[in-house]
């Protein structure tokens, strides 16, 4: 009887306050609604062939082997990479995601972020890193979702996933005021937790996403003091 009344009031809910597309707020009528079909067909992967292959910037001329930027001051990353740009269907669908308290939509995220990794050709990694956040951040966001996506990742690749860096509490900037401030985060804002092993190892860096790249480059100099072979980055959705 009480299974019943479950149901009824479930669907009495659904009638009041139908599932809407997180993007074009659409009806939707499957599961824990996401995004609808019109729109799910809009999310298509960055094609690498038009990016910087070191920097997956946009300003890139496919007759030089790497973008200006680049080549001028290389980055501390071997290789990095996203899945989308940070608009449309892939902005609402990540800012979901992050800020209101949908961490199941990290798995879907991490299909696409595989998907990527294999077009990409990269070697996989040995280790999944997340870039951390500091306790008050994981405290005001209820959970970090480079964190979620990390795990969701690993669990596809099969490979394992490390929480390898601590962020200093003193820092509570995110990479958006760095760039306004002229990249205020620095390697100090990063530890490395000494007892983890990771030399000779391919790192894969992972975050929700990337606007400067400022942070990943951070935490990826900060993971080079273990010696490892490689580290690449990967993000959902990065900032054009």
């Amino acid at each position: 009887m009480m299974a019943k009344l479950g149901n009824i009031l479930a669907a009495f809910v659904d009638f009041i306050y139908p599932l809407r597309c997180m993007h074009c707020a659409t009806p939707v009528c499957h599961g824990k609604g996401g995004l609808c079909f019109k729109c799910a067909l809009q999310l298509t992967l960055i094609n690498m062939e038009e990016r910087c292959p070191c920097c997956f910037s946009a300003e890139y001329e496919p007759e030089h082997p790497i973008c200006y930027l680049c080549f001028m001051q290389p980055p501390v990353l071997k290789k990095y990479a996203a899945a989308f740009d940070d608009q449309d269907v892939a902005a609402s669908l990540i800012n979901k995601l992050k800020y209101a308290n949908q961490p199941y939509l990290a798995q879907g995220a991490a299909a696409y972020m595989v998907l990527q990794l294999l077009n990409l050709k990269w070697p996989l990694p040995d280790l999944i890193v997340p870039v951390p956040l500091t306790f008050t951040q994981r405290i005001s966001q209820g959970y970090n979702t480079s964190l979620l996506l990390a795990e969701s990742l690993g669990e596809i690749v099969k490979r394992p996933v490390q929480s390898l860096l601590y962020k200093s509490l003193w820092n509570e900037d995110y990479e958006g005021k760095a760039k306004q401030r002229g990249n205020y985060l620095s390697t100090n804002s990063f530890l490395l937790k000494k007892e983890i092993n990771v030399q000779d190892k391919v790192i894969l860096l992972v975050k929700d996403k990337v606007r400067t790249g400022h942070t990943l480059n951070c935490c990826a100099e900060v993971l080079y003091e273990g010696f490892p072979k490689a580290i690449y980055g990967l993000s959902f959705c990065k900032s054009t």
